[in-house]
């Protein structure tokens, strides 16, 4: 699977699916991807950020592989946008969103400056117009199933986003045939 998703990398593939049975290991599988891809930039040119996209009760698998298989901070820098870590970098202090406001509300830059971005679909349905202005490496989908209805906002949404290169990932295959 690694080399599968290296091989779709280095080809020019704008995006892959990877989809098995739960269990089978494409959280372990990605982050493999995503450190090689780090190793392949140089470091005088910064690889840009990666944006993993999840259901909420996901993102605690997603930090607790990244933690156990690569170590604390390897990816780079992390942002957690959602719960605390979204309000950590909303512009104003009042309520409302892009969705509702018309308009960015979040801090574009810390967003930028991150390596490693984690949040949910909800959160990018209805902050779609501010990591809309960031330019992702990677983008992640995990449990892409998420995205099946094609006028949904949670589509709308990840439609919005700017990703050199997408992966796309469910553990439901069959489901989503």
């Amino acid at each position: 699977g690694i080399a599968w998703l290296q091989a779709g990398y280095l080809a020019g593939a704008p995006s892959l699916l990877l989809a098995d049975d739960m269990g089978l290991g494409k959280t372990y599988q990605v982050l493999a991807f995503l450190s090689w891809l780090r190793e392949q930039t140089s470091p005088i040119r910064r690889l840009g950020p990666v944006l993993i996209v999840a259901p909420k009760t996901l993102l605690g698998n997603w930090r607790d592989e990244l933690n156990q298989h690569l170590g604390a901070n390897v990816l780079g820098q992390e942002l957690h946008a959602y719960e605390r870590g979204l309000r950590e970098i909303k512009l104003h202090a009042g309520g409302g969103n892009d969705t509702t406001l018309h308009r960015q509300t979040l801090d574009v830059d810390s967003i930028k400056e991150a390596d490693l971005v984690l949040t949910t679909y909800e959160t990018l349905r209805d902050y779609h117009l501010s990591f809309g202005k960031v330019r992702f490496a990677v983008i992640v989908y995990d449990e892409v199933q998420k995205l099946k209805n094609p006028t949904s906002l949670m589509n709308r949404g990840a439609k919005a986003q700017q990703g050199d290169f997408t992966l796309l990932l469910t553990g439901t295959p069959i489901e989503n045939s």
